[in-house]
């Protein structure tokens, strides 16, 4: 239990991060910036967001290796959804049921975070609908980022497709997510299909190209990856391989990426024996909380991501109706204690309760209401415990931090070797995000998209480390 106490941290929306509070806080607590609390030292399983169904809704009871989006009954909004992680996330939004890519720049990406290309042998099937495909002027610059060890033959700054077996240096989903590298396959703006490194030697009218199909995998004696393009009445009107690929490397991420224009993906598709399912690595809609206990007062604070105007715009808290811990507990044993309004630009909750008693350790559970895509309205949930006040007692464990970047993300073994202590108090002081965070340098203008641009960078910093 005494774990836990590494979450304790100021209850402040995102853009008071590094600022202590004014108030007296109850001891011992986090005095200082936790951005980088997840970095250090992780969410415990017990309070990690519950794996939601595509879309965003509860636990998932059954998985199957086949993946679809559901994109045309997802409400407009920036956040794609909790399957996802999007790069950067305010050059992405959903609108009319299309995901769409709204800056021309190079490297735009969105990762699908619950599925994973294994290291066994077997294939992938990746299809995806193009909605729009309008590449921008040749040679415009934009903020990005282009990984240099990626196999491809698109030129800057236009194309479209996938990015197959991407993964980062640490071998880490949410690292791969990142900053991670692979195989692009697809269509340039010239018209030409690639994949790899393989060029095909015919020219396509890019209006024509309905959807794409990559896929990966052994073939014979050899590992190749290949793409086909289709037109509107379902005709295969294209296509180019490249083999000869190294079987060891054929892991990771799958991505759609939109480089140097502007795109749209009405749906996209991954299937194929090669593909792991990891529904627990859905990051929302409740993406993590902080608080507080202050004079008998608790202050959580529960952010939130870039919701819609046809979400809800509120938050709710439960604790337990009696006495008892979170196992085996069902929706009538909890007691709803306060509501909470998402702050538009912070998309931040904060409770406020009074009269808590913060002399024994208490279970809560944060409550989202969210619709999947049958149309069902469910409750996302987070379950976390708030710590007791250990008052007067003789030893508080104290961990300090400072300069903390992304280059080592998710930093697993710092989470590992800070967890030995069982710190009871994280103090960071300061410089806790960099611009350079996750890449894509940094947006100041105009505010809305200045905001998202550092949402993303706290998002990262606080991704949990389950």
């Amino acid at each position: 239990m005494r774990r836990k106490r590494l979450l304790d941290t100021v209850s402040r929306p995102a853009w008071a991060a590094c600022c202590p509070p004014r108030e007296r806080v109850s001891k011992p607590v986090v005095l200082a910036c936790a951005c980088v609390l997840a970095v250090v030292c992780g969410l415990p399983a017990t309070m990690a967001a519950r794996p939601a169904a595509p879309n965003g809704q509860g636990p998932v009871e059954s998985v199957t290796p086949v993946f679809v989006s559901a994109f045309d009954k997802t409400p407009d909004r920036v956040w794609v959804g909790p399957e996802y992680w999007a790069n950067p996330l305010q050059d992405w939004r959903i609108r009319a049921g299309v995901l769409e890519c709204i800056t021309a720049g190079p490297n735009r990406s969105v990762h699908l975070l619950t599925r994973e290309l294994s290291q066994r042998p077997g294939g992938v099937s990746v299809s995806i609908t193009l909605a729009s495909f309008q590449p921008g002027p040749a040679g415009q610059a934009h903020r990005g980022q282009t990984p240099t060890g990626t196999t491809t033959a698109a030129p800057e700054p236009a194309w479209v497709g996938v990015r197959l077996a991407a993964h980062g240096r640490f071998a880490d989903y949410r690292d791969s997510a990142v900053r991670g590298e692979g195989i692009d396959a697809g269509l340039r703006a010239d018209g030409r299909l690639f994949a790899g490194a393989s060029v095909s030697g015919s020219v396509l009218d890019p209006a024509q190209v309905v959807s794409l199909r990559a896929t990966l995998g052994p073939v014979a004696s050899d590992h190749q990856v290949s793409v086909r393009a289709f037109d509107r009445a379902g005709n295969e009107i294209g296509s180019v391989v490249q083999g000869a690929l190294d079987s060891g490397t054929l892991y990771g991420n799958v991505a759609l990426v939109c480089s140097g224009a502007q795109c749209g993906f009405g749906e996209w598709r991954v299937d194929g024996p090669k593909v792991d399912v990891h529904d627990e690595h859905a990051f929302g809609p409740i993406l993590f909380t902080q608080y507080t206990v202050s004079g008998s007062i608790l202050k959580l604070t529960a952010q939130m991501p870039p919701i819609g105007a046809r979400d809800v715009q509120e938050v709710r808290l439960a604790v337990p109706g009696t006495a008892g811990r979170l196992d085996g507990g069902t929706a009538a044993a909890w007691r709803e204690i306060a509501r909470a309004k998402i702050d538009p630009l912070a998309r931040t909750a904060t409770f406020r309760v009074a009269n808590w008693d913060d002399g024994r350790d208490q279970t809560y559970r944060v409550l989202y209401a969210v619709t999947d895509a049958g149309g069902v309205v469910r409750d996302a949930i987070f379950d976390g415990t708030i710590r007791r006040d250990r008052g007067a007692e003789a030893q508080t464990v104290v961990a300090a931090f400072t300069g903390n970047n992304d280059l080592g993300f998710p930093h697993a073994d710092v989470v590992r070797h800070v967890s030995t202590f069982k710190p009871d108090l994280l103090v960071f002081t300061g410089d806790q995000i960099y611009e350079p965070v996750g890449g894509f340098g940094v947006q100041r203008s105009p505010l809305d998209m200045a905001a998202l641009d550092y949402l993303r960078k706290w998002y990262i910093c606080r991704k949990r480390e389950t």
